[in-house]
């Protein structure tokens, strides 16, 4: 069953209004009460099943371009959600989306762009050494090898600017 706030209009640029305008003056079915993609195997009166435009021109295509990973409708969704996610607000993302509440839209779509992931723990690492925002941007090798101090108040980096910290013990380990 779908939700009210499935039902509800959401803004388009004037981009696609401009191609979907340019389509209506291309198609056979172009009655305000026709569908906007009709099937001509059913002479317009219903549209084309989603299942049939995803394998016929979709999926052929992306295998045209070199896509091999599997593609279907969400993956559009998962894609659309994650770049919003990184300028929008959650409530924008939530009523873009359609979805009833702003958990559904995160918990199943939204996924953290690799920038944002090291943006956020640039900002931690600064917060930890007491300097703004680090520029600091280890490898996963001195990430693990990072130890915490005897009062474990403070972690002992052996990164600094960026190179090895001559005074670590881990420094030059790999």
């Amino acid at each position: 069953m779908k939700t009210e706030a499935s039902q509800k209009p959401v803004p388009i640029d004037g981009a696609l209004l401009d191609a979907l305008q340019d389509w209506n003056r291309q198609t056979l079915y172009r009655q305000n009460d026709d569908w906007v993609f009709a099937s001509p195997d059913v002479g317009g009166k219903q549209p084309y099943w989603p299942e049939t435009l995803l394998k016929c021109h979709v999926q052929r295509t992306a295998k045209r371009l070199g896509i091999t990973k599997r593609i279907g409708w969400h993956s559009f969704r998962r894609t659309f959600a994650t770049l919003l996610g990184g300028s929008e607000d959650v409530k924008t993302m939530q009523e873009l989306m359609r979805h009833a509440n702003s958990r559904l839209t995160l918990d199943l779509y939204a996924q953290a762009l690799t920038p944002a992931k090291r943006a956020a723990h640039r900002r931690l690492v600064g917060l930890i050494e007491g300097q703004g925002e680090s520029q600091l941007v280890p490898s996963p090798v001195a990430v693990r090898s990072l130890r915490m101090s005897p009062v474990q108040t403070s972690f002992e980096s052996p990164w600094q600017n960026g190179v090895p910290n001559a005074g670590s013990q881990t420094a030059g380990q790999n």
